[in-house]
Protein backbone atom coordinates (compact mmCIF):
# COMPACT_ATOMS: atom_id res chain seq x y z
CA UNK A 1 0.00 0.00 0.00
CA UNK A 2 0.78 3.40 -0.36
CA UNK A 3 1.16 3.82 3.41
CA UNK A 4 3.61 1.12 4.10
CA UNK A 5 5.75 2.77 0.87
CA UNK A 6 6.15 6.13 2.98
CA UNK A 7 7.34 4.55 5.70
CA UNK A 8 9.67 2.43 4.00
CA UNK A 9 11.23 5.22 2.63
CA UNK A 10 11.69 7.17 5.32
CA UNK A 11 13.24 4.57 7.16
CA UNK A 12 15.56 4.34 4.30
CA UNK A 13 15.99 7.83 3.82
CA UNK A 14 15.93 8.71 7.71
CA UNK A 15 13.36 11.52 7.12
CA UNK A 16 11.57 12.52 9.84
CA UNK A 17 8.55 13.63 7.88
CA UNK A 18 7.86 10.28 6.43
CA UNK A 19 8.93 8.55 9.61
CA UNK A 20 5.38 10.03 11.17
CA UNK A 21 3.22 8.15 12.79
CA UNK A 22 -0.15 8.05 10.06
CA UNK A 23 -3.38 8.81 12.11
CA UNK A 24 -6.49 7.98 10.27
CA UNK A 25 -9.62 9.80 10.87
CA UNK A 26 -12.17 7.68 9.54
CA UNK A 27 -15.04 8.12 12.56
CA UNK A 28 -16.14 10.90 11.34
CA UNK A 29 -16.48 10.13 7.31
CA UNK A 30 -18.00 7.05 8.05
CA UNK A 31 -20.98 7.83 9.74
CA UNK A 32 -22.07 10.30 7.02
CA UNK A 33 -22.51 7.84 4.31
CA UNK A 34 -26.34 6.85 3.58
CA UNK A 35 -25.75 3.22 5.03
CA UNK A 36 -24.05 4.17 8.33
CA UNK A 37 -27.13 6.93 9.00
CA UNK A 38 -30.10 4.43 8.24
CA UNK A 39 -29.01 2.02 10.38
CA UNK A 40 -26.97 1.66 13.42
CA UNK A 41 -25.33 -2.05 13.41
CA UNK A 42 -24.43 -1.47 9.86
CA UNK A 43 -22.72 2.15 10.75
CA UNK A 44 -20.84 -0.07 13.51
CA UNK A 45 -19.59 -2.75 11.09
CA UNK A 46 -19.20 0.00 8.14
CA UNK A 47 -16.37 2.08 10.63
CA UNK A 48 -14.60 -1.77 11.76
CA UNK A 49 -14.12 -2.61 8.51
CA UNK A 50 -12.92 0.52 7.62
CA UNK A 51 -11.19 0.91 10.72
CA UNK A 52 -9.21 -2.49 9.88
CA UNK A 53 -8.35 -2.17 6.34
CA UNK A 54 -6.42 0.99 7.42
CA UNK A 55 -4.69 -1.03 10.27
CA UNK A 56 -3.78 -3.56 7.40
CA UNK A 57 -2.95 -0.92 5.22
CA UNK A 58 -0.52 0.66 7.58
CA UNK A 59 -1.78 2.94 9.80
CA UNK A 60 -0.77 3.74 13.02
CA UNK A 61 -3.81 5.98 14.87
CA UNK A 62 -7.07 5.34 14.46
CA UNK A 63 -9.72 7.83 15.28
CA UNK A 64 -12.77 6.52 15.81
CA UNK A 65 -15.71 8.04 16.47
CA UNK A 66 -18.32 4.75 18.65
CA UNK A 67 -16.88 3.19 21.41
CA UNK A 68 -18.76 0.09 20.32
CA UNK A 69 -16.47 -0.19 17.49
CA UNK A 70 -13.63 0.11 19.67
CA UNK A 71 -14.49 -2.92 21.50
CA UNK A 72 -14.94 -4.43 17.94
CA UNK A 73 -11.73 -3.66 16.74
CA UNK A 74 -9.68 -4.80 20.05
CA UNK A 75 -11.61 -7.88 20.03
CA UNK A 76 -10.37 -8.68 16.33
CA UNK A 77 -6.84 -7.75 17.16
CA UNK A 78 -6.70 -9.53 20.17
CA UNK A 79 -7.48 -13.13 18.55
Amino acid sequence: SLMERVKQIGIITKDGMTMMPIIANLGGECWKTKQAKENKEQGLLWEGITALSLLLAGANILVLRHPETLKLIKETIGK
